[in-house]
């Protein structure tokens, strides 16, 4: 150290020179870092999501959700394997450990799942790794001289379909739209008046609501699956429902007489039957209206 101090002092201009060079090498080197503002990071999760046309969660999960998770199971590096089956869409989510070569393990699924062979109704199943850097490439929002639900129907079936059809585009989320509901409101005094209970409404509601899958059929092509479905046309429909039956001499009750003369006791008789909106998870405004938001990934 006294040595380096003494050749300091003795030679200025050599220890100014090299101050120089040591400043100018500092700042070529940090203009020659590579920085970024969002670093890439891998999470080690591969997601392969498949739609379905009017499917039910458990007809997607028999028929979707669980050969894909057939073909990913016992892959190397794979930690577990969790899934998501609704009647529109079914998501399966496959973690690897940290040292997996995820590139190679994507490659891997995608191979295995184009092999397989799934229903008409399932789309192409699309497998992506997760990272933090998917973020929207575009966002977009729709308002109008119109309310929230009839935006969301213009959404969904004119605006949203094109989006997805571009080559590149991975998902469009929405965000701010409601879509109505039919609200059914019993009268816990007409119930009493009719000899009826809650649970008389309940069943007769969720008897005449039927989707689910009844067998398949072999073709040329493969197995077509055979689906179930009865639903409510509208909300007449719904408020003409047989929830019980008059009995005789002014008595009332759920089940029919054996006389064949009962009269049914519709569910406009003990309810109110009406299509409105639930309060919304998310709000989205433009310009103070309100609107529907599209997040183009």
């Amino acid at each position: 150290m006294i040595f380096l101090t003494r050749l300091a002092l003795r030679s200025r201009a050599v220890t100014v020179m090299a101050l120089v060079l040591v400043m100018a090498g500092g700042v070529y080197a940090y203009q020659q870092l590579q920085q970024e503002l969002f670093p890439e990071i891998s999470l080690g999760i591969i997601n392969v999501s498949t739609t379905f046309q009017q499917g039910t969660p458990y007809q997607v999960s028999q028929e979707v959700t669980k050969p894909i998770e057939d073909v990913i199971i016992g892959m190397a590096g794979l930690k577990e394997v969790t899934s998501t089956s609704r009647g529109s869409r079914s998501t399966v989510r496959a973690s690897f450990e940290t040292n997996a070569d995820l590139e190679e393990a994507e490659a891997e699924i995608v191979s295995r799942v184009a092999a397989l062979r799934l229903p008409d109704a399932a789309g192409d199943p699309r497998v992506f790794a997760l990272s933090p850097n998917q973020r929207p490439v575009m966002e977009l929002s729709i308002s109008g001289q119109r309310d929230i639900p009839e935006l969301l129907r213009i959404v969904e079936r004119q605006i949203t379909p094109p989006i997805q059809a571009i080559p590149g585009v991975f998902d469009v989320d929405i965000q701010g739209g409601v879509a109505e509901q039919v609200f059914v409101t019993v009268d816990p005094a007409l119930l009493e008046t009719y000899g009826l209970t809650m649970q008389n409404v309940i069943g007769a509601l969720q008897s005449n609501a039927v989707d689910l899958t009844a067998g398949s059929m072999s073709s040329q092509n493969g197995m077509v699956t055979v689906r179930a479905y009865h639903g409510y046309a509208n909300l007449d429909t719904i408020r003409n429902l047989p929830v019980g039956f008059t009995r005789p001499a002014g008595q009332t009750g759920p089940e029919r007489n054996s006389s064949g003369r009962a009269t049914p006791i519709r569910l406009s008789e003990v309810a109110d039957v009406r299509v409105a909106t639930p309060e919304a998870s998310t709000v989205s405004r433009t310009n103070g209206q309100p609107s529907v938001s599209l997040n183009v990934l």
